[in-house]
């Protein structure tokens, strides 16, 4: 896998991960560093006190991308449907609804509980 292609999974997974952070409602400040296979790519994924999450790539120790806002969308509207975890294991909740690019999207699960998400231009 070439380092770009890991680097845009890196991202995307890390995108998800943080939208499950903290739910005590603290605002702290958590960084994850990710190093590619080879090691010659480091990618930083932080959030500030204002949960925001940003991002920052080196490779070789040079480096490629300054703190940069972490988002994938480009400007516009969206419909984000969403299917998630129920109160019970077998439950599930199907939503849909329409998101600008840059909003923030609150998904409250249950223990050990899931989601996926479908995101569309409108």
């Amino acid at each position: 896998m070439s380092d770009r292609s890991w680097v845009r999974r890196a991202v995307l997974f890390l995108a998800v991960w943080g939208a499950s952070g903290c739910e005590s409602g603290e605002k702290q400040v958590q960084a994850v560093l990710v190093v590619s296979p080879s090691g010659d790519v480091r990618m930083t994924v932080s959030t500030d006190t204002e949960g925001r999450m940003t991002y920052s790539v080196t490779r070789n120790g040079q480096v490629e991308i300054e703190s940069s806002p972490l988002g994938f969308l480009d400007a516009g509207t969206y419909e984000l449907a969403l299917i998630e975890q129920g109160d019970t294991p077998d439950a599930f909740e199907r939503s849909v609804q329409s998101v600008e690019a840059g909003a923030s999207v609150t998904i409250t699960l249950p223990a050990n509980g899931g989601f996926v998400a479908t995101v569309t231009p409108r």
